[in-house]
C-alpha cells in the first residue's frame, strides 16, 4: 500500500487483509483516493470509507468485478470518472448521510452535504439496482449507462442537470425524477430504457425552465410510457392520447 500526501495511490492485493482487520490503520491520514488505487482488485467484496476521505479518484475501483456493496462515508465530495466503472457485482451504494442531508454549522445554519458524479462513473454496472442521489448535485456524461437492473433514481432537488447518455441502457429503469432546478436535459439521458413508467415533474418548490428534446420525448411515450405528474399552482396540460404533458406555466414539451 502507498500513501502521499494524503493520497492513498496504490493498494495491492495482500492489503486487503489489513483494510478487513484494522481499518482504522489503513485509512489513517487518507483523505484522497487516487487513480486506479484499487483497479482490477477482484477480491474487494465491500469497502466502507471512513469520514476523513472526501474524494474518489478516477478509475479509483474499476474492474474490481467481485465488489457488492459501497457505503460512502459523509464528507465524501467527489466520485471521480469511471471510478466504479466494471464492477459488475456492485449492488449496493449507499451514502452515510442519505437520512440527514444536513448539518449544523456554528452559526446555526444549515450546511448541505453534496456530491458530484463524474463520467461513466458507474458504467457497467449491471446489478445496480437503485440509487439515492440525494445531495448530488452533478452528474456526469454516462453516469448510469449500461447499468442494467437500475429502477429507480432519486435525484437531489438541486439536480440542474440530465447530461447525454446518463441512463442510457438503464433497461430496468421504471421511474425517474426532473427535479425543481432543472435546466438542461439531454436528447439521450434515458435513452434505451424501454420499461420507464413514471416521469415525475417535481415542480412543488419552483420551476422548470428550457425544453425537452424531441428524441426524449419520443422515448417517453413509447411503450406503456406515461407521466405521473405531482402537481401545484403551475397549470398543467395533459394530453391522455399521447400521454405526455403538452404544455406547462414553465415547461414546453417539443
Amino acid at each position: 500500500m502507498k500513501k502521499k500526501d494524503g493520497v492513498l495511490t496504490k493498494v495491492e492485493p495482500s492489503d486487503l487483509k489489513l483494510l478487513k482487520e484494522n481499518p482504522h490503520v489503513f485509512w489513517d491520514s487518507v483523505s484522497v483516493i487516487g487513480y486506479g488505487a484499487f483497479k482490477d482488485l477482484n477480491d474487494l467484496k465491500k469497502i466502507e470509507f471512513p469520514e476523513n476521505v472526501v474524494e474518489i479518484g478516477d478509475k479509483a475501483f474499476q474492474n474490481c468485478k467481485k465488489l457488492k456493496q459501497v457505503v460512502l462515508g459523509g464528507n465524501v465530495a467527489r466520485i471521480g470518472n469511471y471510478a466504479f466503472k466494471d464492477c459488475v457485482s456492485l449492488k449496493k451504494v449507499k451514502v452515510m448521510h442519505d437520512e440527514d442531508p444536513s448539518i449544523e454549522i456554528f452559526t446555526g445554519a444549515k450546511a448541505r452535504k453534496t456530491i458530484e458524479i463524474g463520467k461513466y462513473a458507474y458504467e457497467n454496472c449491471k446489478k445496480l439496482c437503485m440509487y439515492n442521489g440525494q445531495n448530488v448535485v452533478k452528474l456526469g456524461v454516462g453516469s448510469f449507462l449500461g447499468c442494467k437492473k437500475l429502477s429507480l433514481y432519486i435525484p437531489d432537488r438541486e439536480l440542474s442537470e440530465y447530461p447525454d447518455k446518463c441512463f442510457e441502457g438503464c433497461t430496468s429503469m421504471k421511474e425517474i425524477g426532473l427535479p425543481t432546478r432543472m435546466k438542461v436535459i439531454s436528447k439521450s439521458f434515458v435513452s434505451g430504457c424501454k420499461r420507464l413508467e413514471n416521469v415525475n415533474l417535481l415542480l412543488l418548490c419552483g420551476a422548470i425552465s428550457g425544453n425537452l428534446h424531441q428524441d426524449t420525448v419520443r422515448c417517453l411515450k413509447s411503450g406503456k410510457n406515461k407521466f405521473n405528474i405531482l402537481k401545484n399552482e403551475n397549470q398543467l396540460v395533459f394530453d391522455d392520447k399521447k400521454k405526455t404533458v403538452v404544455k406547462t406555466r414553465s415547461l414546453d414539451i417539443i
